[in-house]
Formats: structure tokens, sequence, C-alpha cells
């Protein structure tokens, strides 16, 4: 019997497998994400890398999607369980030198692309508002345990660092909301959309 995250990571290969490989090398399978009560949460990402080494994970098993949120389409790191936690991939961005006042996320490089969000723990933080400019003077990101900050501890479950010199990034303001009003349902399969 297949693992659940074997079993997510087999379905997303069989997605491929029909694909000719000159198409594979250029995008990844075209292929949808469904929860476990069968309603469509976001299509896998065609160029995004294989995330699952970067966490240790040799089985392919993380995806990167495209999934509607609040009417934003957002990017979120997923396996069979749901979001994955992304805090150390995006940071928060903000105009202060020490992350007070309202933090941003930096917009993709192509406005068709979606939103980045930080998923941590119970929370999901997420781009509302028009993409501008911003100059950042620091970027921040929760902490489960302070002893892991390796910049400023601002709070017990903050950490900040402040950039060496101003930048002006495209960025969107954050809203904060609880990862249960995603209502995501596990298990998570892959679905191929190739006929």
């Amino acid at each position: 019997m297949l693992h659940a995250r074997s079993t997510f990571a087999a379905l997303l290969l069989g997605a491929t497998l029909l694909t000719p490989v000159a198409q594979q090398a250029a995008a990844a399978p075209a292929a949808d994400v469904y929860d476990g009560r069968g309603t469509l949460i976001g299509s896998v990402l065609p160029d995004a890398a294989d995330p699952s080494a970067g966490f240790g994970l040799s089985d392919g098993s993380l995806l990167w999607i495209a999934s509607p949120v609040d009417g934003v389409s957002v990017r979120l790191l997923v396996d069979e369980s749901g979001p994955w936690d992304t805090r150390d991939l995006e940071p928060l961005r903000y105009e202060s030198a020490d992350c007070t006042g309202t933090a941003v996320l930096a917009a993709p490089r192509d406005a068709k692309d979606p939103q980045p969000a930080v998923v941590f723990d119970t929370m999901v933080f997420l781009p509302a508002g028009t993409v501008q400019p911003h100059v950042v003077r620091s970027t921040g990101w929760p902490l489960r345990d302070g002893a892991a900050c390796s910049a400023e501890q601002v709070s017990p479950h903050f950490c900040c660092a402040r950039l060496a010199r101003p930048e002006t990034v495209n960025a969107s303001p954050v809203v904060a909301i609880d990862l249960t009003s995603l209502a995501l349902s596990p298990p998570l399969r892959v679905v191929s959309t190739r006929r």
C-alpha cells in the first residue's frame, strides 16, 4: 500500500507521463488539485521548480499551485495534507526600519502570475490591495521559537532584519486570515487536465 505522500507524488508523475519529453522540459504538467470533498482548490503552476528538495524531501510530494483566495490568485505550497509553512521562503516587507507599520508582499514580475502568500502555523498572509512601489527598509518573518531568530527579535513570535540599503519593491499590503477560512478538506489530490 502506498503512503498518501507517495500517492500524491505518483499522481503528479502520472500526469506527466503522457506529455512528450520536449513539452515536459518546457512546462510542468497541466494538472489541477482537488481537496477531499472534490472541490477544485487550484492549478499546478507550470514553471515552478520542484520545492520538495528544499525541504529535504526526495519524493516530489510538494507542489506550487495557483489558488483563488478572496478573488486573488495566490501561490501556495501544498502536499496531500494541505498548505505548507512558507515563512522562510517569502518575507514580509516593511517601509520602516524596525518591521512596524503595514507589511507588504512583493508582487510577481508578471502581473498574470499568482501573488505570493505566506503560510505560518494557522495563519495565511495574503496580498490585499493595489500593487505599487514601496521603499522597503526591513523584512520580517513569524517565529515558533525565538532562538531561531537570526536578526532582531521584535516580539516573542516575530524576527526583523533591517536592510543594509532601502530597496524599492512593487508590492501589495498584507492581510492575515486564519488557515481554516480556506476550507480545505484533506487529502488533496492531483488530477491531470491533459486530454
